[in-house]
């Protein structure tokens, strides 16, 4: 009796059909797809396309039974020409140049009927469902990766987890959703009608051998099926043991396929990652240890590809005498001591050793397609853990508490005004005794008030930025936001996709459509990018991306625009103006403040002073200044003395002077500074 709770097969197809059963409560577009039979079904069970997915079936099924059926008369025929071409001249049972035309020409028929309207026809019906099945299986991936959850940054958040352990994260995600999927499908459409096919042909093979069966001298006990009994054990007898060979080849073509899935994706990576980075490699110089980089990386790939020619080798020279013995020695054996004494003629003799070929060739099927059911399933790992991250992913508190210390609250309240932290701690990823870089007992941020974060570099100033956007898990403590209130974070590296149009970039995250080509011309030319906006439908400028067509500043200008486009109610700018002028700097900040009076501005900036705005005032209201690794807020006024003390504690450390009596010094009484915390 099957044991219905032992983790086997049984219990996998359970749970794969509990899970269709309850197609409502899936987590996300992948929750079918964590199992090879789940990725394998879940375009046939769960997409709107199901229905003309398994007409397409149905009629390749069809098609390829008619061609396993086919393989039968293509026997039949063949031997009947045979027997004609022999008999040519044979005085005792002569044929004619007639009779060996007619049957040639049958053959003939009966081949290119099979070849071109069969399997082209098939070829046909395959092939479009091949390629409706995965352009569906890859809009699942998009929509689970891109969903509100933001699932692709999660999923991308930690390379340094060990690749054997199981909270590892998959690699290379556009290369196992481009090529994996389009590999899965067509090896999983190609395969089964194989079998199919196989399995068919072999029914007819094995029908047709038991009418024509006689009996034989040598085998009595038989009586008239000795014939097709003795066919049917030597073609079991020599397939066997060689499925068994076969099967451990697949083996370590799995292995090797999966390592140079890997190594062909880090190298294509990175590649792609150098020529985005092609201008600062140049400013550098730093084109020799790219190419040191990129060279390392593909004399990985060179290695195992040089693996897998040496067993491709091996196999194809295994699988090519295989074939050979079988259709040279196999084949014959079973009808050659009928024949020598005289139990069957020549035709009997020749039909026989045909169908013979065409069932070893029927169970063969596994010996010949173990390349393909290697990569097949070398694929489906692929695709699958990403489908079991992003599942993961879903609950994503429970998700990074299995990397490290994830126990934030974040809410929305009606009591807040823009923004508050309480008791928080930002950490670095790990669950034994993790690192805290920042705390921060109590911070405020008012509507229509402006704070800037001072620290050292390294200190966590951008990682706290994250905290309160959700980019950065790893800590706890609680966010509250106030409610239906939008957050907008700008970064020193604007996020500029290609293949948008310059309005496109502008109204970036919203559709384009949203908004009227007046209204973004007008901001274009209020962020001082008035030249551009002629070429503001076109995704190209003088046939770069727009990327490539900025200068620094200009990336960030454009990110002025966004934000006086959208008018977020709290604003987070990480260094958002390092690459502007100090001029252009403060129209940045200035027409924030013109024309969003009421937001709240968190800002990471390097001013030796305490910049001010055109009519005199200071620009901040509050510092959040970060100490030995503690947040606390201090008054707009105390800006400078903040700075001082930073460079007293900056010079103490060049010296190399770590007393610690130095540094309680200059912030207990030098450069004491009461907080408002």
């Amino acid at each position: 009796m099957m044991n219905r709770d032992n983790g086997g097969g049984y219990s996998v197809f359970k749970n794969w059909r509990h899970r269709l059963k309850n197609d409502t409560a899936m987590k996300t577009p992948l929750s079918c797809m964590q199992s090879f039979m789940g990725l394998a079904t879940s375009y046939w069970t769960r997409s709107n396309e199901r229905t003309s997915a398994w007409l397409l079936t149905a009629g390749v099924v069809a098609l390829t039974i008619a061609s396993s059926k086919a393989s039968v008369y293509t026997a039949k025929g063949w031997s009947a020409t045979q027997d004609s071409l022999y008999r040519l001249g044979n005085e005792a049972n002569p044929s004619t140049m007639e009779e060996l035309g007619s049957n040639a020409l049958a053959l003939a028929g009966i081949v290119l009927g099979r070849m071109v309207v069969i399997t082209g026809g098939r070829h046909l019906m395959s092939s479009n469902l091949h390629r409706r099945a995965r352009r569906w299986l890859v809009s699942q991936y998009n929509e689970a990766l891109f969903d509100s959850k933001q699932t692709h940054l999660h999923i991308t958040s930690d390379k340094t987890q060990d690749k054997n352990s199981p909270l590892s994260l998959p690699d290379n995600l556009d290369q196992r959703i481009d090529e994996s999927s389009g590999a899965f499908y067509g090896s999983l459409i190609g395969l089964p009608m194989g079998l199919i096919g196989a399995g068919f042909s072999m029914y007819f093979v094995m029908e047709e051998m038991m009418k024509t069966s006689t009996p034989m001298e040598s085998l009595p006990f038989l009586g008239t099926y000795a014939t097709s009994a003795l066919a049917v054990a030597v073609a079991t007898s020599y397939v066997g043991p060689n499925t068994y060979i076969a099967y451990k080849f697949g083996q370590l073509q799995k292995w090797i396929s999966l390592e140079q899935q890997k190594a062909s994706g880090s190298w294509r990576s990175e590649m792609g990652n150098t020529f985005r980075r092609s201008s600062q490699i140049a400013a550098s110089k730093g084109e020799e240890v790219q190419s040191t980089i990129l060279k390392r990386l593909y004399d990985r790939v060179d290695t195992v590809w040089w693996k897998d020619t040496l067993l491709d080798s091996a196999f194809l020279g295994y699988k090519n005498s295989y074939n050979y013995f079988a259709g040279r020695f196999a084949a014959n054996l079973p009808f050659l001591s009928a024949y020598a004494n005289g139990d069957i003629d020549l035709k009997e003799y020749l039909y026989g050793s045909e169908l013979t070929s065409e069932l070893i060739g029927d169970l063969s099927w596994f010996v010949n397609v173990m390349p393909a059911l290697a990569h097949i399933s070398a694929n489906s790992d692929r695709l699958t853990e990403i489908s079991k991250a992003t599942e993961a992913i879903h609950n994503t508190k429970e998700f990074y508490k299995q990397r490290g210390i994830s126990e934030f609250n974040r809410v929305s309240s009606p009591d807040v005004s823009a923004l508050q932290v309480n008791n928080l701690e930002l950490m670095f990823a790990g669950r034994d005794n993790p690192e805290t870089f920042l705390r921060a007992e109590n911070l405020e941020f008012k509507a229509g008030e402006w704070s800037t974060i001072v620290a050292r570099n390294g200190a966590g100033k951008s990682l706290f930025l994250k905290a309160l956007t959700g980019q950065w898990m790893y800590g706890r403590g609680d966010v509250s936001y106030a409610e239906n209130k939008k957050i907008m974070y700008a970064s020193q590296e604007p996020d500029l996709p290609d293949l948008l149009s310059l309005k496109e970039l502008v109204t970036y995250p919203k559709k384009a459509e949203d908004f009227s080509d007046v209204e973004i011309a007008a901001l274009l030319n209020k962020v001082d990018l008035g030249q551009f906006i002629e070429k503001m439908q076109s995704d190209l400028c003088e046939g770069k991306s727009w990327k490539d067509v900025f200068s620094g500043g200009q990336k960030q200008k454009l990110v002025q625009a966004r934000i006086l486009l959208h008018k977020p109610n709290t604003l987070l700018l990480d260094e958002a103006t390092s690459a502007m002028d100090p001029s252009s700097a403060r129209k940045f900040f200035q027409s924030i403040k013109d024309d969003l009076p009421d937001t709240s501005v968190v800002a990471i900036t390097h001013y030796d002073f305490m910049p001010q705005f055109k009519d005199g005032s200071p620009m901040f209201d509050k510092v959040i200044y970060v100490d030995d690794k503690v947040a606390k807020t201090y008054l707009g006024s105390q800006y400078e003395d903040i700075l001082q003390r930073e460079r007293a504690l900056r010079e103490l450390e060049e010296k190399g002077d770590n007393n610690p009596q130095l540094y309680w010094l200059i912030r207990n009484q030098q450069h004491h500074i009461p907080d408002i915390s």
